[in-house]
Order: structure tokens, then C-alpha cells, then sequence
């Protein structure tokens, strides 16, 4: 009987355990350079769902799309960038909030083509490389300022972005907040598909655990246990 008893309460820790921790906190791996720099392609990230608080301007945070987003997969991180009742002012990557500009990271990736010898292998090859696809006979990659030097043997010199013209303004609903990646120029995000509800932020991302590039499977040195900021 009490062998019994005893196999019961390990099969009941067995499931309570794991969903208790699961209700505090659960791992992501990043699958899109939306958020470069500060996630990676191949991080794997720590979201702490508790405990709860109001969303700040500057959080990044999980949340599952609304039904105006595309199904990017079970969970979005991005930053919250403006509250609800904040005015913005979009054009092209640039972001004003309230008025004031919303300044974007100096080491922000940037678009770039290679020329036609260059394969999908080498250029992937390069850690500094978050994303590359063909495109018209040609390799077109996501890179950061870091990709000059691995990808110079290859034709490339100069990253740079095709700036856009384009202004709106935009009013932030109550009970709701503006999503951006900090890519702005690699990111599908709220400029597209509107505020998202509060109520879908499921938590937090606090840390990156580990990092892998996904092509040569290598670990990268230095994004260990970092915190997200």
C-alpha cells in the first residue's frame, strides 16, 4: 500500500513540477533576425512569466500575435516601444514617440548583396550573418558591422540600408502597445500589423541561455547567461 502510495505522489511530481516551473518561466529559441542585435538567430532564451507587472517602454517581451499578425510561430518577441495613448510618428526605420525621436542601436544590422559568385554557404558561414536567402541570381544577407571582415573575401565592402520616405502617425490604443524590432529594417512588427492587447504578453525575455550558429552548430563565446536589455 505504501509502495503504492509512494509511486503516486512520484507520478504527480512528475507532472506538477514541470508545469509549475512552466507557469514561471519557459525557454525560446530565436528563429528570425527581427530582434538583431540584442537576440540572435540560434539564441535560446529565458521568458519569466512571473511575477507580473505593468508594461514598460523599453521591454522586451513574448507574446502571442493577435489575429491581424502573421503565425510566426507560438510566441513574438519584440520591444514594447510606445504605451497605449502615445502618439508616433513612422517613417521608414525612424520612430518618434510623443515627439521625441526614438533613437536605434549604432550596431543595428543592415541589409546587403553579394555578388553572384558568392554562395548561401560561405556567406552563412559568418557568424556576423543572422539571415541570407537567393534573390535574383544574387545572395541577399542580414549582417552587422562585424560582417565586414568575413565577408570582404567575398565582394562586400560597404552595409547599408535603402532608406524610405513614407510618413504616418499612429495613435496607440488604450489597453494595447507597440511592438518594433530592434531590426527595424528585418522586422514584421506593429508598423504593419497594428497595436497588440496587453493581455497577450505572456512574459518577459531575461536571458539568453545559450546561443548556436545555426549552419556550423558552433556555441558563441560571449552570449552565455546574458541578460536581455
Amino acid at each position: 500500500m505504501r509502495r503504492g502510495l509512494g509511486w503516486g505522489l512520484a507520478a504527480v511530481a512528475a507532472v506538477a513540477v514541470p508545469l509549475g516551473l512552466r507557469a514561471c518561466a519557459e525557454p525560446l529559441r530565436v528563429a528570425s533576425p527581427s530582434m538583431e542585435p540584442t537576440l540572435r538567430v540560434g539564441d535560446h532564451v529565458l521568458v519569466t512569466k512571473r511575477p507580473r507587472r505593468a508594461l514598460r517602454r523599453g521591454d522586451v517581451v513574448a507574446f502571442r500575435p493577435p489575429a491581424s499578425w502573421p503565425a510566426e510561430g507560438a510566441l513574438v518577441v519584440k520591444r514594447v516601444v510606445a504605451l497605449g495613448g502615445d502618439t508616433l510618428r513612422l517613417r521608414g526605420d525612424s520612430v518618434w514617440v510623443d515627439g521625441a525621436m526614438l533613437s536605434e542601436r549604432s550596431d543595428a544590422p543592415r541589409r546587403v548583396r553579394l555578388p553572384a559568385t558568392a554562395t548561401l554557404d560561405e556567406v552563412r558561414r559568418c557568424d556576423a550573418v543572422a539571415a541570407s536567402r537567393q534573390e535574383g541570381g544574387a545572395v541577399v544577407a542580414v549582417a552587422d558591422s562585424a560582417a565586414r571582415t568575413c565577408l570582404a573575401p567575398l565582394g562586400v565592402e560597404r552595409l547599408a540600408n535603402v532608406p524610405s520616405r513614407r510618413e504616418t502617425t499612429v495613435v496607440v490604443p488604450s489597453g494595447a502597445f507597440f511592438a518594433l524590432g530592434d531590426f527595424r529594417a528585418g522586422s514584421q512588427d506593429s508598423r504593419r500589423y497594428g497595436a497588440v492587447p496587453n493581455a497577450a504578453v505572456v512574459g518577459w525575455a531575461a536571458w539568453v541561455l545559450a546561443s548556436y550558429n545555426e549552419t556550423t552548430r558552433r556555441r558563441r563565446a560571449g552570449r552565455t547567461f546574458l541578460r536581455v536589455e
